[in-house]
């Protein structure tokens, strides 16, 4: 089996992997790591095109793939088309996961099929601490708890009743373990900042210097809690919010739930922008937030989509940031600042 040659197209965030040939095989780049994500957007096959009527997507330990002999699979995610027969009993629809270890199969995982036979999807799988986070087309699927540590895996693998469209693998490997009053000092300006993982709540990460500029990302993977009434991500200068995220959670009362975000003059809060086309957050289930900093504006992404812009208002200097804090009803699995 040969490696992939597609096309590699990089930003400073992501390497994409263009026009991918069934089977692929990838070393992953740099490999695997908590906050890493590997997205894949393809269609299932129509129904009777292809011989196989499953496809699979392996995050492997080695080069050794296939065959009676491979080497460790942490990940191995099994969407499957099995029609049942006269003679071949039931069928087969699950998406089934499952790890091998030393050529043995573990206990297998099984969920509902959300994929259709000709029709496209996206896959987005989100290495976290403790799990594998999978969502398709834009909704939660599942968590994978990791069987196997997720350093150790170095190839993908893809093969079965699909085509696939691209490859992208977002997020760049840690730099170090640092601690709220650390930074690394590079060459070029902003500096970097963390990552840091799961800190205790309400954190407060201070910035050795001032500011956040054009370019900087600051990501936060975070799960609610099961009984979350609301929880914020603010951006502040001392004690002035230079940006305010608020999700409040859905009830009874208020079933649409919130995401306010705002910012405060002289201690005062001003204007609040509400408008979502649905509430992003789940009780119980992480999410991956991106705050993107722009020229005159701050663009929010969640779990890969975005979301909204928050318009600098002139109120508070973004190079007065001094601050990155969140409190409320949520473990934060991961933060940093780059």
């Amino acid at each position: 089996m040969s490696f992939a040659s597609a096309p590699l197209s990089e930003d400073s965030d992501s390497i994409v992997h263009h026009n991918v040939e069934m089977p692929y095989v990838c070393n992953i780049p740099d490999g695997m790591f908590v906050g890493r994500a590997i997205a894949i957007r393809g269609m299932v096959k129509p129904k009777g095109s292809s011989d196989s009527t499953r496809f699979r997507i392996d995050l492997c330990c080695g080069l050794l793939v296939q065959g009676d002999h491979t080497d460790n699979k942490a990940l191995h995610f099994n969407p499957r088309f099995d029609s049942g027969g006269l003679f071949s009993g039931r069928g087969d629809r699950d998406i089934v996961l499952n790890t091998l270890i030393n050529n043995g199969w573990g206990q297998e995982e099984r969920f509902a099929n959300v994929f259709k036979e000709g029709e496209q999807f996206h896959i987005r799988i989100l290495c976290l601490t403790q799990f594998f986070k999978i969502s398709v087309n834009g909704k939660h699927l599942c968590d994978y708890l990791h069987r196997i540590p997720c350093e150790q895996i170095r190839t993908i693998y893809i093969d079965g009743a699909i085509n696939v469209d691209f490859v992208e693998y977002q997020g760049e490997p840690p730099i170090a373990h640092l601690h709220p009053t650390q930074n690394i000092h590079l060459d070029k300006n902003p500096i970097q900042y963390g990552p840091v993982f799961k800190p205790k709540i309400p954190f407060a990460y201070k910035l050795e210097r001032l500011g956040i500029f054009e370019h900087q990302l600051v990501h936060i993977t975070g799960t609610p809690h099961m009984n979350a009434e609301r929880f914020s991500i603010n951006l502040k200068a001392g004690e002035e919010y230079f940006l305010h995220i608020r999700a409040d959670f859905p009830t009874t009362s208020f079933p649409q739930g919130a995401v306010v975000r705002n910012s405060t003059l002289r201690g005062a809060w001003q204007v609040e922008e509400r408008y979502m086309s649905a509430f992003p957050f789940h009780k119980g289930i992480t999410f991956d937030l991106v705050l993107k900093m722009k020229l005159d504006r701050i663009e929010i992404a969640i779990n890969g989509a975005n979301f909204a812009h928050f318009k600098f208002r002139g109120d508070v200097d973004s190079a007065d940031v001094d601050t990155v804090s969140i409190v409320g009803d949520v473990t934060v699995q991961q933060f940093s600042l780059k």
